[in-house]
């Protein structure tokens, strides 16, 4: 068995677009995750990855309140959709949201994670107790 878990914490670049489809709704967002650290010389580094997101249902309404700039936590799985365009075959990787939260305060990044984070524990043991 495999593990397909992604946890992100960044800041939506855009404003998310939510989408009536044939089976619910969609909401496609994006984020920039920051990533900093200090190389062996101790030159700091900052890396900025851009994200893009996914939800359907529920999740997707509540990624649709939020707006540009926004500060997320976002729990889901890497997925892979493939397209072709002019005869060339396009990839695109892109994160399915399972769980949003917004953070407000570093409290509530402090909770989200946690949360997260203890659900995902309690999944991963009832998947393998099965």
């Amino acid at each position: 068995m495999n593990t397909n878990l992604v946890l992100l914490e960044g800041n939506l670049t855009h404003a998310p677009e939510l989408k009536t489809i044939s089976n619910g709704k969609v909401c496609n967002a994006s984020i920039a995750v920051n990533e900093t650290y200090t190389k062996a010389n101790g030159t700091d580094v900052r890396h900025t990855s851009y994200v893009n997101l996914e939800a359907f249902g529920p999740t997707a309404e509540a990624l649709a309140k939020l707006s540009k700039g926004s500060k997320i936590f976002v729990k889901g799985v890497l997925r892979m959709d493939s397209w072709e365009s002019d005869g060339q075959r396009r990839t695109t990787l892109k994160i399915k949201v399972d769980l949003v939260y917004p953070i407000l305060f570093e409290t509530t990044k402090s909770i989200a994670k946690e949360t997260v984070v203890n659900k995902t524990v309690r999944e991963a043991k009832s998947s393998v107790d099965n």
